[in-house]
């Protein structure tokens, strides 16, 4: 199927597979979108992941980041912003367990207007390389500084556990009594499609997802938003206490004494419907201090 636009910009559907039947709708109505949109949409990044890459590896961006620059134009955004550019139509949270008040005002205030989040809000990210190699990140409680935004969605993010799966877990090679074995390493998940909701597009077409100590998502009760779990674990599953697995953990020892729960997990999950603001009596002090003095300094400024 192809599909061409007054200015003759061309897309199309080069094979149509039975396995997408149920989403040839989606298809086609992305295609007819692409065409009537030639801009591409823009998606900004603020947080510590480094989609750009890293000194320990040469600075090669993430794969994702080449995906993602086909389809989008990719903004990453440094430093503390005031404001979420317009254009803006996803913000993705990396890891923005370091932003402050003006940032998480600024970040609210785009979501209330209708733009979308991406977050990752693991509580041990191991993809983010420590400032100092020789001295790891003390332990601290994830994304606390974006707790109020996490609330006003919502949401629950478990500050001190990862999940553990025994089905799941990954081989990996550890020392035990002098020597080396291979044993499975419960934060470490292989995850296949029972893992996934496939109903949803995003998760239609993927057959394995890795995942290295993820968090523990769940809604809050109350909420005025709705939460689908994406990726859950299997019912052989515990929570980790991430104290054994920030530094030297110890995967024989887990696996002894791992004792399954019997509850699905959610890792990954989608959050719609009508949000509320963190800020409802309006912007925080510090806020609203900047906002004087800029007035002040145009005043200043005029002839």
């Amino acid at each position: 199927i192809v599909g061409v636009n007054s200015t003759d910009d061309r897309d199309g559907i080069s094979f149509l597979s039975p396995e997408r039947a149920r989403f040839l709708e989606y298809d086609l109505t992305k295609l007819v979108h692409n065409l009537a949109t030639p801009e591409k949409p823009v998606v900004a990044i603020i947080g510590r992941v480094p989609f750009q890459g890293h000194q320990s590896n040469q600075f090669t961006p993430l794969a994702v980041m080449e995906t993602m620059r086909q389809s989008f134009e990719v903004r990453l955004i440094s430093g503390s912003p005031e404001k979420i550019d317009d254009d803006v139509v996803i913000l993705i949270l990396g890891q923005a367990n370091e932003t402050n008040e003006q940032t998480i005002y600024a970040i609210d205030q785009f979501v209330m207007r209708g733009g979308r989040i991406l977050a990752f809000v693991d509580p041990l990210p191991e993809t983010i390389p420590p400032r100092n190699p020789k001295q790891p990140d003390p332990t601290q409680p994830p994304m606390m500084e974006l707790a109020p935004l996490m609330t006003a969605w919502g949401v629950e993010v478990k500050s001190n556990v990862a999940v553990g799966d025994r089905l799941a877990a990954q081989p990996v090679s550890a020392a035990q009594g002098g020597r080396q074995m291979t044993t499975d390493y419960l934060p470490w998940l292989s995850l296949s499609r029972d893992a996934f909701h496939e109903d949803d597009v995003v998760m239609a077409e993927l057959t394995r997802i890795n995942m290295m100590s993820a968090g523990i998502i769940q809604p809050l009760e109350g909420a005025s938003t709705t939460l689908v779990p994406m990726i859950r674990s299997s019912p052989q599953s515990m929570e980790l206490a991430l104290r054994d697995l920030r530094y030297g953990s110890d995967p024989p020892k887990l696996l002894a004494e791992f004792q399954a729960s019997g509850e699905r997990y959610i890792m990954a999950a989608r959050v719609t419907g009508p949000v509320k603001t963190a800020y409802p009596n309006g912007p925080p002090p510090s806020v609203v201090d900047e906002e004087v003095r800029n007035v002040h300094k145009e005043e200043a400024d005029k002839p």
